[in-house]
């Protein structure tokens, strides 16, 4: 059990365990993920507090099927899904999803950084897709491979293969690579 000792600062038996601060960049939280070392995650954002907030958990509770791969396709499945709606498309959430060293291939052959896929999907009109087949391939701790199929509902419909290179920093899962094929 997670007891508070001094503002802000919990302790786990009598251990320190996590504790947050705030700097003119933003509110962190240092927390022992690997119960040796602390670990910065950056808490400021509502993404960053959900990460934060579920990579507590598979720590405290490994034994619930917290940390284990269907957990993470899962978790991975829910980022890719939300990158597919529009309101997270056209705002501030995109980039935090998105690691700095970004890079797409996009089905036009087109190589989007992070950047230019904000600017290019900022103009993007809004159409409905549908994602299936998800598959997990775990490369390490901290990366992961993600496969799936999306639908493009329009006239004509469009079928794309998708891969995404997801990787683990600071405790919250980015995507640095995302290649779509359209499918013949």
């Amino acid at each position: 059990m997670l007891v508070e000792r001094t503002p802000g600062a919990f302790y786990l038996k009598s251990k320190a365990f996590l504790h947050f601060h705030e700097d003119p960049s933003g509110i962190y939280a240092d927390v022992k993920l690997d119960s040796t070392r602390f670990t910065r995650m950056r808490v400021t954002s509502a993404h960053e507090q959900a990460n934060f907030v579920k990579s507590v958990r598979r720590c405290l509770c490994p034994g619930k099927g917290n940390d284990n791969s269907e957990a993470l396709e899962q978790h991975l499945r829910e980022l890719e899904e939300s990158l597919l709606q529009p309101e997270v498309r056209k705002s501030r959430t995109l980039a935090e999803l998105l690691d700095d060293d970004f890079i797409e291939f996009g089905s036009s052959g087109r190589i989007y950084t992070k950047s230019d896929l904000a600017a290019t999907l900022q103009r993007e009109s809004p159409s409905k897709q549908t994602a299936s087949d998800f598959k997990l391939t775990k490369l390490s701790p901290d990366a992961a491979l993600l496969t799936y199929r999306i639908y493009l509902h329009r006239d004509p419909p469009v079928s794309t293969l998708r891969s995404s290179i997801w990787r683990r920093t600071d405790g919250i899962w980015r995507m640095m690579f995302h290649q779509a094929t359209i499918i013949k």
